[in-house]
């Protein structure tokens, strides 16, 4: 079962700066720690990336949700598109974004498709002030890295720039370059004499 979510965003914002802050990955946690847990690229090629994704379900417990990110941009909408695969139970959730710049301001919007279970279906409008009030958390802290952006410039400068590499495969790099080096080694032996089990079988 899917629900479908809508949401507008409109700030006073340059637009280079509002969509730097859509697609700035590297500060996602720093910004949303309350909401986030953990946000790591896995791939990127041209327009597309694939993250490794896990959000708070309620803050401050540790409790979570995780997920396969994967995200191809959209330059004829400035924005992007994503689906999400939670790992723990398969459902696939849809996102595509839309950003314009207007004369005086900037408006973003953002669809959402939630694969939800069969259960919210006997709440709907529950389910849909829950996803809301987070909307709105994350959409706070988004406004305070854009005004802070707004005084100090943004992370585009060199001096700011995120290390994004153009083209980057986290499996490749681990098969190419082997398992990351060891602190600590051990080692351990273990033996099965299968005849001898055998004849406990059968006895």
């Amino acid at each position: 079962m899917y629900f479908h979510i809508k949401r507008v965003h409109e700030a006073k914002i340059p637009f280079n700066i509002y969509l730097e802050a859509g697609n700035d990955w590297t500060h996602f946690l720093h910004l949303h720690r309350k909401s986030h847990a953990l946000f790591q690229l896995l791939y990127k090629s041209g327009g597309r990336e694939i993250f490794l994704y896990k959000t708070r379900v309620i803050y401050p417990f540790p409790i979570y949700n995780t997920f396969i990110v994967f995200r191809e941009q959209a330059p004829e909408q400035a924005g992007y598109k994503q689906l999400y695969i939670n790992i723990k139970n398969g459902r696939r959730h849809f996102l595509s974004s839309k950003n314009e710049e207007l004369e005086d301001r900037v408006r973003g919007t953002t669809e959402f498709w939630f694969d939800v279970p069969a259960y919210w279906g006997l709440a709907p409008k529950l389910f849909f002030r829950l996803a809301l009030g987070r909307m709105k958390a994350v959409a706070d802290e988004d406004d305070v890295m854009m005004r802070e952006r707004m005084e100090h410039g943004a992370y585009s400068r060199p001096a700011c720039t995120p290390d994004v590499p153009p083209a980057f495969d986290f499996y490749h790099d681990v098969m190419e370059k082997g398992a990351p080096k060891a602190e600590h080694s051990f080692s351990a032996s273990f033996f099965v004499d299968t005849e001898t089990r055998e004849q406990h079988r059968t006895a």
